[in-house]
């Protein structure tokens, strides 16, 4: 067992590091949200009278599990003195649905699934996600700068009005 073990692993750093698969040629859509990006966002609030909370954080995405799956990794601090919220992201394209799906993982212990679409016109990729309850939250990712993924995540009730609203901007460091 530990001679495979150690086969295993002498083999997987010898790799290359991993890009795109190439026989599902959808998949080098996700190399936009490849690298180290800083964030910045806002909750902005449901009362028109109060103001947005604004925070910061870093993620960092790269190709993973053979080039199938963008893995992307992030902090968020709320506040200074808060705990940070931790995030894991995958995302690929499901040659089946014709689709891209994102899975989301929160330190929180929550887990989010949702489907998505490319534009490629517009450089935006908009995936939509439907609870149990009927809430739809939607998710606007925009390429259309290079270096720069301008987003907006909303989730709307079932009678369409608004229950949260986040943007933000996510730079490109390298």
């Amino acid at each position: 067992m530990m001679i495979l073990l150690s086969l295993i692993l002498a083999v997987s750093t010898c790799l290359p590091s991993e890009d795109a698969a190439g026989d599902v040629p959808e998949l080098e859509v996700l190399d936009h949200y490849a690298g180290v990006w800083d964030v910045e966002m806002t909750i902005d609030p449901l009362d028109p009278n109060r103001e947005g909370k604004s925070f910061r954080g870093e993620v960092e995405a790269k190709w993973s599990v053979g080039g199938r799956f963008m893995e992307q990794t992030g902090s968020y601090r709320l506040s200074e003195e808060g705990q940070p919220i931790v995030i894991k992201t995958l995302m690929t394209y499901d040659t089946d649905e014709l689709q891209y799906h994102y899975w989301l993982f929160l330190s929180s212990g929550g887990v989010r699934e949702s489907r998505g679409h490319w534009n490629e016109q517009k450089k935006t990729m908009t995936s939509t996600m439907k609870s149990a309850d009927g809430d739809v939250t939607t998710t606007t990712a925009d390429f259309s700068k290079a270096g720069e993924e301008n987003w907006t995540i909303e989730t709307r009730h079932a009678d369409n009005s608004l229950a949260f609203r986040i943007h933000g901007k996510n730079t490109r460091r390298k």
